[in-house]
């Protein structure tokens, strides 16, 4: 195996509670490294009897082996154990005391191999990128209505998805980065999969969900015209609604995990951005122009769309874990759709409406049906 091969062991809190007493595993998170093997320490708070036996189960031994596989307490409280990597991909190491498998959610410890360190490192730079540039994009259109005192062209519908779907995606980040149990559920039934958020997919969701709210308030306080949230948007708003609540409901009832209700969440998500860009599209149509609507939004939500597939797409080939996509369906779809219809606002905006380029060239009509 190639000297470049690196490795990356991300653990799950790795707390062992059983009647014999608890175990943990130190470090919790082991940074990436350009070695092979590293050390990680097992401890206990309590007295094992003696002669009891811990046994390491490695579910995929090709990808990584855990060295002893199995140790005897006597009298001593710490042990060493030297896990090293052997393929790229990812596994977990379930724990046996005395024969006796544990329950799936306790002393799993999920490892993963990465092939090459720099497109680790090359990963949590474009996520960066991808963060900051759909952070940023937000920020054109306000500027745009602030110097025009009008916010005739942006569609209003566009609008209030945006704020639906920003907040849902950042319930659905908030619980995925942040409730142990939940993270735990992912686990179980990704047992070989990474977790696919990110700190800077939090930031950016909840950011995007602040900027949303800021430039509704800017269509109610600025020159509008004639223009509404549809009442098509308003039965789809209300349906996303009824969703979110019911599914909550049922998930603090126990009939569903609370994993599936913020995978519900990002689903609304995703539904959102196939969506809330025809309105938007349908009007620069019919309107023949796209003034009012910032085409540097569109630039930089291009470019945060490019890196956002493209981080997920570095993860996937350098751990071999082409499932963490599937895993996460929202950021993947949502970053594909939206790179679909930020080149058609291009198309409008420099080819065919790039002579409509001032407010007096805006055909009156800008009501939406």
């Amino acid at each position: 195996m190639s000297r470049n091969l690196v490795w990356h062991l991300i653990f799950n809190s790795a707390i062992l509670s059983c009647a014999l007493g608890s175990l943990q595993f130190d470090p919790d998170i082991v940074k990436p490294l350009t070695t092979k093997c590293e050390i990680v320490r097992l401890s206990t708070n309590t007295q094992f009897p003696k002669n009891t036996t811990i046994d390491f189960d490695v579910e995929s031994p090709r990808i990584a082996h855990v060295s002893p596989e199995s140790i005897v307490v006597n009298n001593n409280s710490e042990w060493s154990l030297e896990v090293c990597a052997k393929e790229p991909g990812s596994t977990v190491v379930l724990t046996k005391v005395n024969g006796f498998q544990l329950l799936e959610d306790e002393a799993v410890l999920h490892i993963t191999v990465g092939k090459i360190r720099f497109l680790i490192i090359l990963a949590v730079v474009v996520g960066w990128i991808y963060f900051t540039a759909c952070t940023i994009s937000f920020y054109p259109q306000i500027y745009e209505n602030y110097v025009r005192q009008s916010v005739v062209g942006l569609n209003f519908d566009y609008c209030a998805l945006n704020i639906v779907g920003f907040f849902s995606y950042s319930l659905y980040n908030m619980g995925m980065l942040y409730i142990s149990f939940i993270e735990k559920e992912y686990f179980k039934r990704h047992p070989t999969g990474l977790n696919p958020v990110q700190v800077n997919d939090l930031l950016f969701s909840t950011h995007g969900t602040f900027a949303s709210v800021l430039t509704m308030i800017q269509c109610y306080i600025y020159e509008r015209s004639d223009q509404r949230i549809s009442w098509t948007a308003r039965l789809i708003l209300s349906s996303f609604g009824l969703v979110i609540l019911t599914s909550g409901i049922t998930a603090s009832l126990g009939v569903i995990h609370w994993l599936d209700f913020l995978y519900y969440c990002s689903y609304i998500k995703l539904c959102v951005t196939i969506i809330k860009y025809v309105p938007q599209a349908l009007m620069n149509y019919r309107r023949k122009s796209t003034v009012g609507w910032s085409i540097f939004n569109v630039i930089l939500d291009f470019n945060g769309a490019f890196f956002s597939v493209s981080q997920m797409l570095i993860n996937a080939y350098n751990y071999d874990d082409w499932e963490s996509i599937m895993g996460d369906p929202t950021k993947f779809g949502l970053g594909s759709v939206s790179l679909g219809f930020d080149i058609l606002f291009c198309y409008q905006h420099y080819v065919l409406y790039r002579h409509s380029n001032s407010d007096t060239n805006i055909i009156s009509d800008t009501k939406v049906p």
